[in-house]
């Protein structure tokens, strides 16, 4: 387990990489974000490879104040490189990741989050900037996902309306195609994410 590598993805998100493991990635069990609210720890399913559980354990130790839970395992896969000039304005590390591995040029400023409290007229201000550059403009708002899962309805109104009353007015008014798209919904009263066809919103100027 020398070769274990942890990465901080900004809040509660991380990346736990232990190589030579791909073969299980399958059959390793665990536990969704939403499903832990509320609940011990000890009610919560382990994942079921004892070299995993001896990682997490040395992690663990670390501080005994936190815990390490693991949420999805997968296996690394090569992405093609984005032959179209394109950027990406997003305060998730995740999403930023994706762009550097898509060979796209991203963007964050101070005040950019995956979360409500991102600055939404900074994102927004960003995105009609780059269309001076760039072809295409990947906007990332990630507020309404955290607001779901952390169960607050009202939480996730109120970032959909300062959305709509901040970003959507200044796109509108630009001279520039719009989509809007979700990758899927969460429904507040449970936290989980909702399958099926998403609704998309397309203006073509």
């Amino acid at each position: 387990m020398s070769q274990l590598r942890y990465f901080s993805l900004g809040g509660y998100k991380s990346l736990l990489i232990i190589p030579g493991y791909a073969s299980y990635v399958d059959s390793i069990m665990t536990p969704m974000p939403f499903d832990m609210i509320g609940k011990n720890i000890h009610e919560l399913p382990c994942p079921n490879i004892p070299e995993l559980l001896d990682a997490l354990d040395i992690l663990g130790n670390i501080d005994s104040s936190r815990a390490i839970i693991p949420w999805m395992a997968s296996v690394k896969k090569p992405l093609p490189h984005f032959h179209e000039k394109a950027a990406v304005v997003s305060g998730t590390n995740v999403i930023q990741g994706i762009a550097i591995a898509l060979n796209m040029h991203h963007v964050s400023l101070e005040g950019m989050t995956g979360d409500t409290n991102t600055n939404l007229n900074a994102k927004a201000q960003t995105a009609l900037k780059l269309t001076k550059e760039y072809h295409l403009v990947i906007l990332h708002i990630g507020g309404c996902d955290e607001a779901a899962h952390r169960m607050n309805r009202v939480e996730k109104e109120s970032f959909l309306s300062r959305v709509d009353e901040i970003v959507l007015t200044e796109l509108l008014a630009s001279d520039h195609d719009i989509e809007v798209v979700s990758d899927h919904g969460v429904d507040p009263a449970t936290g989980r994410h909702i399958g099926g066809l998403q609704p998309a919103f397309r203006l073509y100027k």
